[in-house]
């Protein structure tokens, strides 16, 4: 179970990476050439008829690895729950006694 929870916490932190360099490409770029609206129109409304992969690019990687974070911090929860509240052990499936 030591390990499952390692490889848990591996998977949540490269989401939480990933997720985090949406910011990072946000700041570096800078937030004229991310942006969805222009600032002259003042429409804080993102239509579907955006031209700037920029954008998309960011969105879907702060929206994505944002839900796959919490679902494997939710996972990771339960896990560590189990392997310590309920003292559940490991059990490989692919060992046989005879």
């Amino acid at each position: 179970m030591y390990l499952c929870l390692h490889k848990l916490m591996g998977l949540f932190r490269c989401c939480s990476a990933l997720y985090a360099s949406a910011f990072i490409v946000r700041s570096v770029a800078g937030s004229d050439v991310i942006s969805c609206s222009s600032a002259t129109s003042g429409d804080h409304v993102v239509r579907s008829d955006v031209h700037n992969v920029w954008c998309v690019v960011v969105a879907v990687l702060m929206y994505y690895f944002s839900v796959a974070g919490a679902i494997w911090w939710t996972v990771l929860t339960i896990s560590w729950y189990l392997a310590a509240a309920r003292k559940v052990k490991h059990t490989h499936p692919h060992t046989h006694t005879h």
